[in-house]
């Protein structure tokens, strides 16, 4: 998801919960207003950075016993 986002786009989501287009995502509304508003420039961008770095899907690893 977050390689659709530019850093800046990104961090409007973060912070307001309003996608891309610029329409607000009802539950990521909620949660950016409670959670991640506060969230500096800095902080954000190295969120976009990281989740960025994943790539496109992250496996979750294998657990021994399943």
């Amino acid at each position: 998801m977050v390689l659709a986002y530019s850093p800046e786009n990104f961090g409007r989501l973060l912070r307001t919960g309003e996608s891309a287009t610029g329409n607000e995502l009802d539950l990521m509304a909620q949660i950016a207003v409670s959670r991640f508003s506060s969230f500096s420039d800095e902080e954000v961008a190295n969120l976009h950075a990281y989740l960025k770095e994943l790539g496109p899907g992250v496996e979750e690893p294998e657990t021994k016993g399943d």
